[in-house]
C-alpha cells in the first residue's frame, strides 16, 4: 500500500526503503492486466520505463531513484522494479526485484554493492506488491488537495493525508500524476523526503540483464580494514568489516554490539531486509545526541528513535549486516559495516 515512510539515514545507506519482506503468494485468482483483480492488479497500471527520484532531508545530497521496467526471465514475462540509493561518501547501492507478470510473484532478487551484483534469497525480497501498491493505510485521513512543483519545474496535483504513528504525526503527499505515487513525506512538521524529478519514460536499469545472468549468491568476503571478532560473532571464519568505525559482535541470538566510537545510528539487516534500527532524534544537527555502546541487539539506548522495535532473534545459518553511522562536526558521515553469518 502507499506507505507513510520516515526515511532513516541508516536505512538509506543500504537501500532498504521497504519494511515488508517476503514475496507475494502465487495466487491463480490474482490476474494482472486489463480486467484483472486482486492485490497484484495494480502492477499492470504502472508504465514500463517510469522512474522517480527523491531527496532525503536527513542526509543532504542523498537520493533514491525508483524504476519500473519489463523484461523476461527464463522465458517468463516479468516486471522489474529497481531501487537505486546514493549516499554522499558511501556511493550507490542498487536492489532489483523481478516479478512474474502474470501473478506478481518474485522470481529474482539482486543487489549491487561496491560494484558487485549478487543474488539474494527470495524470502528476503521486498514485498513490492504490498509496499508499492496504490492503496493507502486504512488509518490515513485525507486533509486537503494541493499542488507540488519539483525542483526541476514539474507541477502535479496531490492529495494530502495524515496518520498518527508511534513516531508522531506523519503527513503523506500522494499523486496519481507521478510514478509510484509518493511525492512528499513529513514527520511532526519536518520534511523527511520529497520528489525531485520523475518521468513515465526513459528509465535505464543500473543492473543489466547480463549482470543478472552472471550474478552469484551473496557471500561475505574478508574486507580489508574490517573490524569484528575473528569468528564473526559466531558466524563465518572470515567475518568481513569495513569503514572508519570498527564493529564487534558477540555470540547468541541477541548479541552485544560494540563500536569503536560514539555513533548516531545503527542498522541491523537479515540479508538486506532491515530488522532493527535506532538513530539519534536530532540526526544531522550540530551536537546531535550520540551513543557510545555497547548495545544489546533489540534494546535501543536511552533517547534513541527506534524502528522495528520488536527485533527478531538472530537465527543460526542466516546472514546479517550491521551498519553504523556517525556524523562529524563538519557534517561528514563516518561509517562502519560488519557482515557475518550467525
Amino acid at each position: 500500500m502507499r506507505k507513510f515512510v520516515m526515511f532513516s539515514i541508516a536505512v538509506i545507506l543500504m537501500a532498504c526503503l521497504f519494511a515488508g519482506c517476503g514475496g507475494g503468494d502465487d495466487d491463480d485468482n490474482d490476474i494482472v492486466g486489463p480486467g484483472g483483480s486482486g492485490e497484484y492488479a495494480w502492477l499492470a497500471s504502472m508504465q514500463p520505463g517510469s522512474w522517480a527520484t527523491h531527496t532525503n532531508n536527513d542526509a543532504p545530497g542523498a537520493t533514491e531513484t525508483y524504476k519500473w521496467l519489463k523484461d523476461t526471465w527464463e522465458g517468463t514475462p516479468c516486471f522489474v522494479m529497481e531501487m537505486e540509493m546514493y549516499m554522499p561518501g558511501e556511493g550507490t547501492t542498487v536492489t532489483q526485484v523481478w516479478l512474474k507478470e502474470s501473478t506478481g510473484e518474485p522470481v529474482l532478487f539482486l543487489v549491487e554493492i561496491s560494484g558487485e551484483v549478487v543474488t539474494m534469497d527470495l524470502t528476503q525480497a521486498p514485498d513490492v506488491t504490498e509496499d508499492m501498491s496504490d492503496e493507502l493505510e486504512p488509518e490515513a485521513q485525507k486533509v486537503r488537495d494541493d499542488t507540488y512543483t519539483t525542483p526541476t519545474g514539474k507541477t502535479v496535483n496531490v492529495a494530502v493525508y495524515t496518520m498518527d504513528t508511534p513516531s508522531g504525526v506523519e503527513e503523506s503527499w500522494t499523486s496519481d500524476e507521478v510514478p509510484f505515487w509518493n511525492v512528499k513525506e513529513i514527520l511532526n512538521g519536518e520534511i523527511q523526503s520529497q520528489l525531485y524529478d520523475f518521468s513515465f519514460s526513459g528509465a535505464e536499469r543500473s543492473i543489466t540483464k547480463q549482470e543478472a545472468l552472471d550474478a552469484e549468491p551473496m557471500g561475505f568476503p574478508d574486507i580489508p580494514g574490517g573490524g569484528g571478532i575473528p569468528d564473526g560473532g559466531g558466524g563465518i571464519p572470515d567475518g568481513g568489516g569495513g569503514g572508519t568505525i570498527v564493529i564487534t559482535v558477540g555470540a547468541g541470538a541477541r548479541p552485544t554490539i560494540s563500536v569503536s566510537q560514539p555513533i548516531h545510528s545503527l542498522l541491523v539487516m537479515q540479508g538486506v531486509v532491515p530488522v532493527w534500527v535506532f538513530e539519534s532524534p536530532n540526526m544531522g544537527e550540530a551536537n546531535a545526541l550520540s551513543f557510545a555502546g555497547p548495545f544489546q541487539y533489540g534494546v535501543a539506548p536511552n533517547g534513541a528513535n527506534e524502528t522495528f522495535p520488536n527485533a527478531p532473534d538472530m537465527i543460526a545459518g542466516q546472514s546479517y549486516i550491521i551498519q553504523v553511522t556517525a556524523i562529524n562536526n563538519a557534517g561528514i558521515p563516518l561509517t562502519g559495516t560488519y557482515m557475518f553469518t550467525r
